[in-house]
């Protein structure tokens, strides 16, 4: 998840593979954002396929944005 508090002037980065991790059932935890911030943020998701019998790796990759069409999305901290 890419997000910012000041209109993306500065960026941050969460990954599902930092540690500790951010992603706990589902929601996001931001580190040192104070409870009510306004924060705007895209999320950004790889995919890769293949076959189960297939040991050798990924037969194909891609990956998403899902960010409100461009506008990314806004949510004030819990």
């Amino acid at each position: 998840m890419h997000w910012t508090m000041d209109d993306w002037k500065t960026v941050h980065v969460l990954r599902s593979t930092d540690v500790p991790c951010p992603v706990m059932n589902g929601y996001y935890f931001l580190p040192s954002v104070p409870t009510g911030t306004e924060v705007g943020f895209a999320v950004h998701a790889g995919i890769a396929c293949h076959a189960p019998q297939d040991t050798a790796g990924t037969r194909d990759t891609t990956d998403l944005w899902f960010n409100n069409g461009g506008l990314n999305f806004r949510q004030v901290t819990m």
